[in-house]
C-alpha cells in the first residue's frame, strides 16, 4: 500500500512539475516558462561595459506586463504580433545611475537548440523579430526596436 501511495504521489509531482505552463494560483498569474530564457549579460553585445544583474520570477512577471501592454498598443496601430508564439530571452544589467536596465530578445520562429544559452540576433525578418529595453527601476519601456523586412 505504501508503495502505491509512493508511485501515486511521483506520478502526481511528475505531471504538475515536469510541464511549463501558464497557470493561475490563488489570483496570480504565472508566466509560460517554457517560452522564456533569463541568459547571462556577458551574453548579449548590447550591454557591454554595464553591471551584470539578475532577475527574480516577480520582476520577469513584470517585465512581462510591459512587454503585453507596449506590444498590445502596436497591434492597435495594424500590427498582429501574438506574444503567445514568441520565445524571449531576457538579459539584466545595472546602468551608471543604478537602475535596472532589461532588454528583451523576441522571436517568432523556432529557436535554435542552444536558444537558453546563447543570444539570439537576426537580421530582417519583419515583426517575427524585435527587441525592448525597459527600465525596471523606473518602470518604464525605452525602446521598441521591431527588425526590418
Amino acid at each position: 500500500m505504501k508503495i502505491k501511495f509512493i508511485i501515486l504521489s511521483i506520478l502526481i509531482y511528475t505531471n504538475l512539475f515536469a510541464q511549463e505552463i501558464e497557470i493561475t494560483l490563488v489570483g496570480r498569474k504565472v508566466t509560460d516558462t517554457s517560452l522564456i530564457a533569463v541568459l547571462k549579460t556577458e551574453k548579449y553585445w548590447g550591454f557591454k561595459g554595464l553591471e551584470s544583474s539578475n532577475l527574480n520570477i516577480n520582476e520577469v512577471e513584470i517585465c512581462e506586463t510591459l512587454l503585453k501592454d507596449t506590444i498590445r498598443k502596436y497591434n492597435e496601430e495594424g500590427a498582429k504580433i501574438d506574444l503567445k508564439q514568441y520565445h524571449r530571452q531576457y538579459f539584466a544589467a545595472v546602468n551608471k545611475n543604478r537602475d535596472k536596465i532589461v532588454m528583451i530578445n523576441c522571436f517568432c520562429e523556432k529557436p535554435a537548440l542552444n536558444w537558453k544559452e546563447e543570444f539570439c540576433d537576426i537580421d530582417d525578418g519583419g515583426d517575427c523579430y524585435f527587441k525592448l529595453k525597459i527600465n525596471l527601476t523606473q518602470n518604464k519601456i525605452s525602446e521598441l526596436d521591431i527588425n526590418g523586412s
